[in-house]
């Protein structure tokens, strides 16, 4: 049974979702464009090499080192490589909005506005690490407060909620990228208030689909990731898809 959302957002639309259809459309959208798909992926993965090479490189000038100054200049060297990354791996979220949207992709648009993105997504990234870094405080409290109370093992209650966290938030937080991507003069915020709002309707859907998403592409990775030619463009196009429908596409402006 299908059930359509209400809500008088004018951004959400008033969508039914059904999970079959989302893939079975991804499926036929990505004929023709896979070597976009893959030619952008293949560059996300030389910019990796190239990264994990220059970590190696400072790891062996940091040689003779103390243990700790070698930590933080590693961990943060990590956390400035991944902000780095994160830009470009947004282009490929929105080579799949677009292909969802029926527009015309190419390459180039992995690195198109890369400064507004950068900022951006790392205000993004960053706003969700002291979420998650209070979360997990007030989890590892409630867990010693039950566990003083009863005779449960801690441990397992805060591996119990924390669970739970990362399986909600994955699906309440899936959309905030996204919308910053596709609305320049959407705040942070927001994009994190409106994709909690649109998921919320349907949650369980919506991670069976994210759930099947990763599925999908760790499967066709075993083979020498030859599946991989298939599966990015098609889960990439399904999440660009689920995009649209939860969006009002109307509303969506072009970028530059």
């Amino acid at each position: 049974m299908i059930n359509e959302t209400n809500t008088k957002d004018p951004i959400i639309r008033q969508y039914t979702l059904m999970i079959g259809s989302i893939f079975s459309e991804s499926w036929h959208k990505v004929k023709g464009v896979k070597g976009t798909f893959i030619g952008s992926y293949l560059i996300l993965i030389l910019f990796e090499l190239l990264i994990i090479g220059a970590g190696a490189i400072i790891n062996y000038a940091l040689l003779g080192s103390s243990d700790n100054l070698v930590n933080i200049v590693m961990n943060v060297y990590t956390i400035i490589m991944f902000l780095v990354m994160l830009p470009l791996v947004g282009g490929l979220i929105l080579l799949g909005i677009y292909r969802a949207a029926s527009r015309p992709i190419q390459i180039k648009m992995l690195f198109t506005d890369y400064e507004r993105r950068f900022y951006r997504l790392s205000l993004l990234y960053l706003l969700l690490v002291a979420f998650y870094a209070i979360t997990f405080f007030i989890i590892f409290f409630i867990a010693g407060l039950i566990a003083t109370l009863t005779s449960i093992d801690p441990v397992l209650i805060t591996i119990t909620l924390t669970t739970v966290l990362m399986v909600a938030s994955m699906a309440y937080f899936v959309m905030s990228l996204p919308l910053l991507l596709d609305r320049k003069n959407m705040g942070i915020i927001q994009s994190i208030k409106l994709s909690c709002k649109a998921v919320h309707h349907h949650f369980f859907k919506i991670l069976a689909i994210i759930i099947s998403c990763i599925f999908i592409t760790f499967l066709s990775a075993i083979p020498f990731g030859i599946g991989l030619i298939w599966s990015i463009p098609w889960t990439t196009t399904a999440y660009g898809i689920l995009y649209r429908e939860l969006f009002n596409v109307e509303l969506m402006p072009q970028s530059d």
